[in-house]
């Protein structure tokens, strides 16, 4: 899960229903420590931290790390023209 689908379902984005729905079929869903902070951040900026503490306490996704092997394949897989390569 990254941060952009928690902030989607929590202001109710156009895409949120489709993130809702993927994190509700899901067996299991995971969400790196970085990831995770990150979006406590962004929520908490714009006056919405307990919010979204409560939406990632409901989802209950397991924390993982990212290491850097990891986070360096997952670059290609979510692209970004500021992102390197």
């Amino acid at each position: 899960m990254d941060t952009s689908a928690l902030i989607g379902i929590l202001f109710g984005e156009p895409e949120s229903d489709a993130c809702t729905d993927a994190v509700q079929d899901a067996e299991r869903i995971l969400i790196s420590g970085a990831t995770l902070a990150e979006a406590l951040i962004v929520a908490a900026r714009k006056g919405f931290g307990p919010q979204m503490q409560r939406l990632i306490e409901k989802i209950g996704p397991d924390v993982i790390a990212l290491r850097r092997t990891a986070s360096q394949f997952s670059t290609p897989a979510h692209p970004c023209p500021r992102c390197p390569r």
